[in-house]
């Protein structure tokens, strides 16, 4: 897993629209994977925000967690087959896409006021102290967070290349303008 600190005002959303989003390649068969963990205790079962993909690597049930786990959406995840996901907020509404198609069709309430800048990211894990199900076995990798903008509005065709900081609006697709992205991880 990595771990990251410093980066609290990222996921300082308060109430308003977000977008975070990642590609990731599963190996194997954790049960309870955490996509990313942000949480000031480690092992916390409670975390400010988090994403999981819970059950077999066959089908997994994803959740979001705002401390307490929300279901968004269960779908089928393939061993050695890279995914693109994006986990968005509009107009309190939270929206799961998986290779630019939405899980939730209409989204899932959620008006959660992420105000915590104090907290330590986690991705790949729960946290330090978090279980052997709770790692996610793979790779994660253009984990990408913008602050104040809902990316996806729609159905959209997936990025090939390396995610940025600022991006031009699209077919379903806003313009991310300076200083929203607020982390990105590449390789």
């Amino acid at each position: 897993y990595v771990y990251y600190s410093g980066y609290g005002s990222a996921l300082a959303f308060g109430t308003g629209d977000y977008t975070i989003e990642w590609w990731e390649y599963d190996l194997g068969s954790s049960s309870f994977p955490r996509i990313f963990w942000y949480t000031a205790t480690a092992g916390s079962n409670s975390p400010s925000m988090g994403m999981s993909q819970e059950g077999s690597a066959g089908a997994r049930s994803c959740y979001l967690w705002t401390p307490t786990p929300t279901s968004l959406a269960s779908t089928a995840i393939s061993i050695n087959t890279w995914y693109h996901f994006a986990l968005v907020r509009i107009s309190g509404r939270v929206y799961l896409y998986k290779n630019g198609t939405v899980l939730n069709t209409g989204g899932t309430v959620n008006t959660v006021n992420h105000t915590d800048t104090t907290s330590k990211w986690y991705i790949g894990s729960k946290s330090a102290g978090g279980l052997a199900s709770e790692q996610f076995y793979g790779y994660i990798t253009n984990f990408r967070v913008c602050k104040g903008v809902g990316v996806y509005t729609g159905n959209f065709t997936v990025p090939t290349s390396a995610l940025q900081t600022t991006q031009s609006s699209g077919t379903n697709i806003s313009a991310i303008t300076a200083g929203q992205c607020t982390f990105l991880l590449q390789p």
